[in-house]
């Protein structure tokens, strides 16, 4: 008698482990911009890079993990340094571009990565670096909008804020208030009455690294820092006033931090915020 071996039989098939990036957990997002890959069947780049001086320019996407690929990135700029001209819409195809070169942000400094704790970054120099009309919020009522980001110092004058992202009908930013603090502002498009909340910051050793978000719905406005919510607002907001959203400014109120992460919603995701902020903390190590 032969014995011999049957080899490939009934051997279980494995698939493919999905991705699941945070718009695919938390679905209904409108637009989103990352450092990180934000859902599983988007196949286009994180951002477009171009290097000082040049005209050069390459879009950079993402590994095999979702993380930014920073092997092509770091090949690309060399010992130079990589200026952003577009961060890429994740959801849709509302990019944020920025073409002039004098406010391009970086993401490379001569040849060295930004980051901060350890991931990606994208550096706003808080005078002129900004992205422009990337959507408007024209007549929305209820909103979700989330970011991971920092400011090199807590705005030291009540003059002195700084700007996440935003524009006349809603903006999300850092100010003196109360020695520090984080404001969100709804603006409606009737009445132009503004409704804004405060969470205060003012304890927070510099620079302060931080996941904040506006949200309204149900008529109650709220903003949070790092795990923290204001108190409600009642509001009025029969839609919001025209504005189209701008990254890093708002007029002259110019971003001197980073941006790791923007995501909008235009639904009310109250009941999902501590989870969406518990994903971006873990991906970011922001608390």
């Amino acid at each position: 008698m032969k014995l011999g071996l049957r080899l490939g039989l009934n051997t279980p098939c494995v698939p493919a482990q999905r991705y699941v990036g945070i718009a695919d957990e938390y679905g209904g997002a409108y637009s989103g911009y990352s450092v990180r890959k934000m859902r599983d069947d988007y196949t286009g780049a994180s951002i477009r890079v171009r290097i000082e001086g040049t005209t050069i320019e390459q879009d950079i996407g993402f590994d095999s993990s979702g993380n930014l690929d920073t092997q092509s990135l770091l090949s690309f700029c060399g010992s130079g340094t990589g200026l952003v001209t577009v961060i890429y819409d994740q959801i849709g195809t509302k990019n944020a571009v920025q073409y002039a070169a004098s406010q391009q942000p970086m993401i490379v400094n001569s040849g060295s990565l930004v980051t901060i704790q350890n991931r990606p970054a994208i550096k706003f120099d808080g005078v002129d670096d900004d992205f422009h009309s990337v959507f408007n919020v024209y007549n929305q009522t209820d909103v979700s909008f989330f970011s991971v980001s920092s400011v090199e110092d807590i705005p030291a004058t009540p003059i002195e804020r700084q700007c996440i992202f935003g524009r006349g009908g809603v903006f999300l930013r850092y100010t003196n208030i109360s020695g520090g603090s984080i404001e969100g502002s709804l603006r409606d498009k009737d009445t132009n009455n503004r409704f804004t909340r405060f969470v205060n910051i003012s304890s927070e050793p510099e620079p302060v690294h931080t996941i904040t978000s506006v949200i309204h719905g149900d008529g109650l406005m709220n903003t949070t820092f790092n795990g923290t919510t204001s108190s409600s607002l009642s509001t009025s907001i029969t839609g919001l006033k025209n504005s189209p959203i701008y990254f890093g400014s708002k007029s002259s109120e110019k971003l001197d931090g980073h941006i790791q992460e923007l995501l909008f919603y235009f639904i009310n995701k109250r009941d999902d915020y501590v989870n969406i902020e518990a994903n971006m903390n873990n991906y970011f190590n922001v608390h």
